[in-house]
C-alpha cells in the first residue's frame, strides 16, 4: 500500500483474474487427457472455475465471495495443487506436473495484481457559492445530502458492472462450453484406456 491508501501493485481489474483462471482451467483439462494420473489437474481445474464463478465479479454467477475472499481462495487452490504434488499417489507425469506449478506460480502472480477492493465513489462536484463582497460575511453553502449522492453512484457503477457482464458473457458461456467438452473428451478417453498387465 501506497501513503494516502493507493493500490501500489494491483493495477489489473478484476475480471483479467477470472479470465486467467479459467483459461487455466481449460489448459489443465486439455493436458489432463495425457496424464495416466490426471486427478490433481482436474481437481486443480474445478476448484479455479469453482472460484470463478462464486467471486463478485464481472463473471461471477453466484457471488458468494467478496473479491478480496476469491483472491486469496486462489492463491489457497494454488497452494494445495503444489503441496499436493509432493505425494505420489497424487502426482502427474512430468508434463502434468510442470503445468500443476506453472499454473500455480501464474495465478498467484495474477492474484497479487489484481484490484480486490472497489474504487471509492468519488465527490460530486461543490455549488459555486456567491461572490465576496466587501464588508459582508459569506454565507456558508447548503451543505448537500450524502444519501443521494452516494445512491446516485452506487446505481451509475452497478449499471456499469452489468452492461460490463453483459458484453462478456458469450465469452464467459465459450469458455465454459469448451471445459465442458474437455472434460467431456478427457473422461472418454480415460474410459476407454486399453488396461496394462497387472491391473485391475
Amino acid at each position: 500500500m501506497r501513503p494516502g491508501g493507493g493500490t501500489g501493485r494491483r493495477v489489473l481489474p478484476f475480471w483479467v483474474l477470472q479470465c486467467g483462471q479459467l483459461g487455466a482451467a481449460v489448459a489443465l483439462v486439455d493436458v489432463a487427457v495425457r496424464q495416466a494420473r490426471p486427478g490433481l489437474l482436474v481437481a486443480q481445474a474445478a476448484l479455479l472455475t469453482g472460484v470463478t464463478l462464486v467471486a463478485d465479479g464481472p463473471l461471477g454467477v453466484l457471488r458468494l465471495l467478496s473479491r478480496r475472499a476469491a483472491g486469496a481462495a486462489a492463491v489457497v487452490v494454488s497452494a494445495l495443487a503444489v503441496l499436493a504434488l509432493a505425494v505420489p499417489s497424487l502426482r502427474p507425469g512430468l508434463e502434468g506436473t510442470v503445468v500443476v506449478a506453472f499454473v500455480a506460480v501464474g495465478t498467484v502472480r495474477l492474484a497479487t495484481l489484481t484490484r480486490t477492493a472497489r474504487s471509492p465513489a468519488a465527490a460530486g462536484p461543490l455549488p459555486a457559492g456567491p461572490p465576496d463582497q466587501p464588508g459582508v460575511a459569506a454565507a456558508p453553502a447548503p451543505a448537500q445530502p450524502v444519501a443521494p449522492l452516494v445512491a446516485r453512484r452506487l446505481g451509475s457503477e452497478a449499471g456499469r458492472l452489468a452492461a460490463e457482464a453483459a458484453r462478456r458473457r458469450p465469452a464467459v458461456e465459450a469458455a465454459g462450453r469448451r471445459l465442458v467438452r474437455s472434460a467431456g473428451r478427457a473422461a472418454g478417453r480415460l474410459g476407454s484406456r486399453p488396461r496394462r498387465r497387472g491391473e485391475r
